[in-house]
């Protein structure tokens, strides 16, 4: 049996996030997830503007996770064909897989990953136990449930998820190439619905770095991906 003060279950943002914390702060906690290295997700992650980046520095871990992003500097405003407006723009584009690797670094003693699945949690007043599939028991003081859509947990412990808005948005994922130019004039933008019929209210496109190659680099090719709502512009290698 091992014995910690916090339990983490799922090790996607919020789990993620929590462990390091607690680490820093000195609390034994133990961060519990089935993947060594977090797999790739089409995903991705824009931390930007002056509220979101004085929250993120609060944690303690913005400096060195922000490293990994993509600093924008400027985006773009278009709408009806024109470009309306350029802004200065403080907005850190990255992937959703690489920024749980980047925040697991920062996970330091007394927290640890344990990389393993949870298959059984008991409540207690004092304390709580769990059980992995590898047949080790964890006891812990407080469980954190972090494991997103995955509802085998929450139905055990007797959590029911209300649904507030269903089918909420879709996302569809495309690539932008430059034609005719090494790269695209701007670091980011975006762009506005023309008509509300159209159901998307606006495309945000930004930078995000992949690989050791910097998109100086004449062996680079810029290429933008995006999404509805969301976008990347992205380095193809």
């Amino acid at each position: 049996m091992r014995y910690t003060d916090i339990a983490i279950i799922g090790g996607g943002l919020a789990g993620s996030i929590a462990a390091a914390m607690l680490g820093r702060a000195g609390i034994p906690a133990v961060l519990i997830d089935p993947h060594q290295v977090y797999p790739f997700d089409f995903r991705v992650e824009k931390i930007g503007g002056d509220l979101q980046l004085e929250r993120f520095g609060r944690t303690g871990l913005a400096e060195s996770v922000l490293r990994s992003a993509t600093l924008d500097g400027e985006n773009w405003i278009a709408r009806f064909g024109h470009l309306l407006d350029r802004q200065p723009s403080r907005q850190y584009g990255i992937m959703y897989d690489d920024l749980i690797t980047a925040i697991r670094d920062e996970i330091a003693q007394p927290a640890e990953f344990i990389c393993d699945k949870v298959v059984n949690v008991a409540t207690g007043s004092e304390r709580q136990k769990l059980v992995l599939s590898g047949g080790e028991e964890i006891s812990a003081r407080l469980v954190v449930l972090s494991n997103g859509l995955n509802v085998g947990l929450r139905r055990m412990l007797g959590i029911e998820r209300l649904v507030t808005s269903h089918c909420h948005s879709i996302s569809l994922g495309f690539d932008f190439v430059p034609v005719g130019q090494p790269a695209f004039p701007f670091a980011a933008m975006t762009y506005f619905s023309e008509r509300p019929s159209d159901r998307i209210p606006y495309i945000t496109l930004f930078p995000i770095e992949t690989g050791c190659v910097p998109t100086s680099s004449p062996t680079a090719r810029p290429t933008i991906r995006g999404c509805a709502r969301c976008g990347a512009i992205r380095s193809r290698r």
